[in-house]
């Protein structure tokens, strides 16, 4: 004689069925963390074993290391453990060397450029700005308005199938380059090749400027005190201004420190009194003007009374002749003062 099945029994095992059928998992399971084609997990606390892969940005050399396409992670994530199938994990592991910038071409503080970084693989680009920028949480660093680019961090990409191909591809502002793993002759064309050329190729250069012309003479009063000091560099990238438009081009940076002290002595020579009301400083690369011209930030109190930062649009030559001119105006007393202009010629 049979014995009845209980009631209970049918649903269990339908419900048992069910969760088979649509891959949920129970505790300790593995169903449901395969990571989908194009996943970044974050793993910044993971090292990556793998090739090295070096870009130079103006803000600083970008050291990746990339690893070859891995069947599941090396260390513990909460959400996923593998790839997807006819997938697999790719790790970047990147380092950021920005005091290995070039001073001539930082930004302001708060105008620094976003570099954007894409994992390629066979062809098929992977971003990983997620992992790679800065977030606006509060796991940010402090000065994150500053530091767009973590400084360092490892992420793992869910890649289709087990690419052979593989690089590492870095946009600052708005240009790019590709360059591949394994690749131990890589030549660097276009604007960007500067970067990888001798380091004091892009560095600043001081020039003094020597004596100045002044109107009316001041070496007629005896009292020429004036001086220029010039940190000269010439770039292929200038924030604000981009990249220059040919590997021959460059944008002409300058640092100036100027102070036209003394000459205005000579205006009581002419009848005039009164004190320095405006002083002027004008710039000219034979017979253009700067694209930009505006006072720099002074690194103490005592800067000189003209120190601005200068940008021309310029050549990979030097020879051309800069002129810079302070131009003092006077408020007088008794009669009206001329004009005192003090001029340097310098060739850069």
């Amino acid at each position: 004689m049979r014995r009845p099945v209980p009631a209970l029994a049918v649903p269990t095992l339908a419900v048992v069925l069910t969760a088979t059928l649509l891959g949920c998992s129970g505790p300790g399971g593995d169903e449901g963390r395969a990571a989908p084609v194009g996943t970044v997990v974050d793993l910044s606390t993971s090292s990556v074993a793998g090739r090295l892969v070096t870009v130079q940005t103006p803000d600083g050399r970008i050291d990746f290391t990339v690893s070859a396409p891995l069947d599941d992670l090396p260390a513990h994530d909460e959400t996923y453990d593998r790839p997807a199938d006819d997938a697999s994990f790719v790790g970047v592991a990147w380092t950021w060397d920005f005091t290995g910038g070039f001073a001539a071409m930082r930004a302001p503080q708060g105008e620094r450029v976003e570099p954007h970084v894409w994992l390629v693989a066979d062809g098929r680009e992977y971003s990983l700005d997620e992992a790679t920028l800065v977030r606006n949480d509060e796991d940010a660093v402090a000065d994150a308005e500053d530091t767009p680019f973590e400084f360092s961090g490892s992420a793992y990409v869910a890649v289709e199938g087990e690419p052979d191909d593989l690089a590492v591809k870095v946009d600052f502002d708005g240009l790019e380059q590709v360059v591949e793993v394994g690749d131990v002759t890589v030549v660097h064309e276009g604007p960007a090749a500067d970067l990888y050329g001798p380091p004091d190729s892009l560095a600043r250069s001081e020039v003094r400027c020597g004596p100045p012309r002044s109107t009316p003479s001041a070496a007629a009063a005896g009292n020429d005190l004036s001086h220029c000091l010039l940190q000269v560099a010439r770039v292929p990238w200038a924030p604000g201004h981009g990249w220059v438009t040919s590997q021959d081009d460059r944008w002409l940076v300058l640092e100036t420190s100027l102070w036209p002290d003394g000459v205005a002595e000579i205006a009581g020579r002419d009848g005039c009194s009164g004190s320095t009301e405006t002083t002027d400083f004008r710039y000219r690369l034979g017979d253009a003007e700067p694209v930009e011209a505006r006072p720099a930030d002074p690194a103490d109190g005592s800067a000189p009374l003209g120190r601005d930062h200068v940008v021309f649009d310029s050549s990979a030559d030097d020879g051309e002749v800069l002129t810079v001119t302070a131009v003092q105006r006077f408020e007088a007393a008794d009669a009206a003062c001329p004009d005192i202009r003090v001029t340097w010629s310098i060739e850069v």
